[in-house]
């Protein structure tokens, strides 16, 4: 530093002070600190560590005039050194780096730097005794300068630079140190930033795999909910609690795309449907120009939104969408649990589209059966009118031209058996119009067979455990098929013996038939030819029952029906 000269005065005023002449070293020096200054403004605005030795390393190439240089710092254990930035030569060996980057702490040129905390200068390294020499590959050094890196009172390491043409003296000792002391402080907020950096990134890929967890939690629970057989609605109503939960996201809705391929139903949520088909992220509606957010979307300040389509065959059953009102960036993992939870949604629509077709099926079906239960009746109805009409007409009109023909052809009624022609018009008019049938079912099957005897008949026992009388029309019905049985008999059982069991039975009639004649092999369908079999079955089945026939050669047949008394009524 320039000195002041003393002054001289012995009262009065005084002379105006004279100031000694800078030198040119000193003028050297002050524009090194000037220059030094400048660099370490630069230096300690600089954040990454690699970018903070590179410069303070090409700083301290240039103020001392050295050929090339090296950064050192000290591991944890203060065991190593591991040299962080090298300038001023190029290794011709490119792992000349990774195997020699490492330098033991010990009593070396180097290693006195760090263990004594102090400047080290060698001119004449080739002959100092401290010198260890030097790998292959690393051009020879013939003066040395090094520095210890200091922060407060911890040495973290040294910067070391060499072959200056004229040697290296105490003042670019004193200086080089005043440097690396700033560099230090540099470095050592450069390595608590990376150290921030590593932490947040640590912290980061810690929440992305809680985040992560998280997602695939709530899809193996919405999966397992799916499996579990949760109605639609239940599922949807978890899906979008789970997307808001999980994405941290302000609305979810899901939207239902109805039949027309229109209109939409809003299953849960709010929102607006886009016309992609592949999944979408708007990061700002206010800036984004594919799209104009809904009315909705805009009274609710919407910003950012995502959205996955829940496909289906052959068209989309819908979507699901989520949004938030502050600017949000969603990321790939983001979408893929969307479209996750959008294909577990797809099989929830699969099966409530399943369970609405099925029910539209049966609502069809019932109305079939309806009808065709309703045709029974009209058909029953009619033959029913048809048969009481030919019975009066019968019994009014032919039975007494039959016996006005019989007056008057006496002499052929030697030939004519009156009271057999009698007996079968009379079995006609009976089965035309059951009348015995007011006296109850099994009265009106006994009087049936004994009307229309044959004289080797079978034996009829008939067990009616009915407890009251049946409705009109269920016991014509089971009167009809009743008699056809009883006509099968007789045509080719040769039976001696048949029984009629009536029972109520599964909130219906059940009757059993059974013969003990010569009984046959049943065929798999019942041959066209045996018309009053196929009548019984079709007006059974048409009004919703039940008919079988079994049966034996030898050991007799069973006929079995059972009709419903409320389809029946």
């Amino acid at each position: 530093m320039p000195k002041l000269a003393a002054s001289n005065s012995r009262g009065g005023h005084d002379r105006p002070r004279r100031m000694s002449p800078v030198t040119g070293s000193e003028l050297e020096f002050y524009r090194q600190m000037e220059s030094l200054h400048a660099i370490w403004v630069e230096v300690s605005r600089l954040h990454e560590l690699p970018q903070v030795l590179d410069r303070a390393l090409d700083y301290c190439l240039k103020v001392t005039r050295s050929e090339f240089g090296f950064v050192g710092l000290l591991n944890a254990s203060k065991q190593m050194m591991d040299v962080a930035a090298i300038k001023g030569f190029e290794p011709s060996d490119p792992t000349f780096y990774e195997r020699f980057r490492l330098i033991p702490v010990r009593p070396t040129l180097f290693g006195m730097v760090v263990l004594e905390g102090r400047i080290c200068i060698s001119n004449d390294v080739i002959n100092d005794p401290r010198r260890v020499g030097q790998p292959n590959g690393h051009p020879p050094v013939r003066t040395y300068l090094g520095v210890p890196l200091r922060v407060g009172s911890e040495v973290i390491g040294m910067v070391g630079v060499a072959n200056r043409k004229e040697g290296y003296s105490d003042d670019e000792g004193r200086l080089l140190s005043t440097f690396a002391n700033q560099a230090a402080v540099a470095i050592d907020n450069a390595r608590l930033y990376e150290s921030q950096k590593d932490l947040i990134r640590r912290l980061e890929l810690l929440q992305h795999e809680n985040s992560r967890q998280q997602q695939q939690a709530g899809i193996a629970e919405l999966g397992r909910l799916a499996l579990m057989g949760t109605s639609p609605q239940q599922l949807m109503e978890r899906a979008v609690s789970l997307v808001a939960s999980t994405l941290e996201v302000d609305y979810v809705r899901i939207l239902e795309l109805l039949p027309d391929g229109q209109d939409l139903l809003l299953r849960a949520g709010v929102g607006y449907l886009f016309e992609s088909d592949e999944p979408l992220v708007i990061e700002d509606f206010q800036t984004d120009t594919r799209f104009e957010a809904s009315w909705l979307l805009r009274e609710h300040y919407v910003r950012s939104g995502i959205r996955a389509v829940i496909h289906g065959e052959p068209n989309p059953f819908g979507e699901l969408a989520a949004y938030t009102k502050e600017h949000r960036l969603f990321t790939e993992e983001d979408v893929l649990f969307m479209r996750a939870t959008a294909n577990t949604l797809a099989e929830s629509f699969s099966r409530l589209h399943a369970e609405r077709e099925t029910e539209q099926s049966l609502r069809r079906l019932k109305e079939v059966d309806e009808a065709r239960l309703r045709l029974l009746e009209r058909l029953t109805f009619v033959v029913e009118e048809e048969r009481k009409r030919i019975a009066t007409d019968i019994h009014d009109d032919t039975l007494q031209i039959l016996a006005g023909l019989g007056m008057r052809l006496q002499l052929v009624a030697e030939g004519l058996n009156g009271p057999e022609s009698g007996r079968r018009l009379r079995r006609l008019i009976f089965d035309l119009r059951p009348d015995a049938l007011e006296l109850g079912l099994a009265p009106a099957l006994r009087f049936y067979f004994e009307q229309t005897t044959t004289g080797i008949d079978p034996e009829l026992a008939i067990d009616s455990q009915l407890v009251e009388e049946l409705q009109p029309d269920i016991r014509l019905m089971v009167y009809r098929a009743c008699q056809e049985a009883l006509n099968n008999v007789r045509k080719h059982a040769r039976a001696l013996h048949v029984a009629i069991l009536i029972r109520e039975a599964g909130g219906g009639i059940e009757v059993l038939i059974q013969d003990d004649g010569v009984g046959f092999e049943v065929p798999a369908e019942i041959m066209p030819g045996h018309i009053g079999l196929v009548a019984m079955r079709e007006r059974i089945q048409l009004a919703g029952g039940r008919f079988a026939i079994t049966s034996e050669v030898g050991k007799g047949t069973t006929v079995r029906f059972w009709v419903p008394q409320q389809q029946a009524n």
